[in-house]
């Protein structure tokens, strides 16, 4: 359950990541975009994995 709870977002990420790649202009940098958007993933990711861990 854990594997698939860190994995996920990881997943999400780059899929982020290869979307923003394929639609952004050059000058503008997707791996950038793509860390913003995948703080987001992570924080839902830490608190998913709190309340796996703590069980409340």
């Amino acid at each position: 359950m854990l594997v698939y709870i860190v994995s996920f977002p990881l997943i999400l990420w780059f899929m982020v990541y290869m979307i923003l790649r394929k639609i952004t202009p050059k000058s503008i940098n997707s791996f950038k975009l793509a860390c913003d958007a995948g703080v987001i993933l992570w924080f839902y990711a830490c608190s998913i994995l709190l309340e796996a861990i703590v069980g409340v």
